[in-house]
């Protein structure tokens, strides 16, 4: 499994945005996927937010969220429902 399909099924769990970071030590923890890196989690984190910004490999799509806690990780139709509220 790729740590974008770990980080689309970790938010369809949590059914919040959360941060990259975060995203990445749950699916360390759960050994949805494996690092070889020195920092396995800021890897694994920097790897999700490539993929959004550079949307190369942003397969399940993802997308950032601005939210008062900054910069978080959510699932597009997230994004589709905040931009409709009043």
């Amino acid at each position: 499994m790729t740590i974008q399909e770990a980080a689309f099924k970790i938010l369809e769990e949590v059914g919040k945005p959360i941060s990259s970071k975060e995203i990445a030590r749950i699916a360390l923890d759960r050994r949805m996927v494996s690092s070889t890196a020195q920092d396995p989690i800021q890897s694994h984190a920097q790897t999700i937010e490539k993929n959004i910004r550079d949307d190369v490999y942003n397969n399940p799509k993802l997308v950032f969220l601005n939210s008062s806690q900054g910069r978080l990780i959510g699932l597009p139709i997230w994004d589709s429902i905040r931009s409709s509220a009043p």
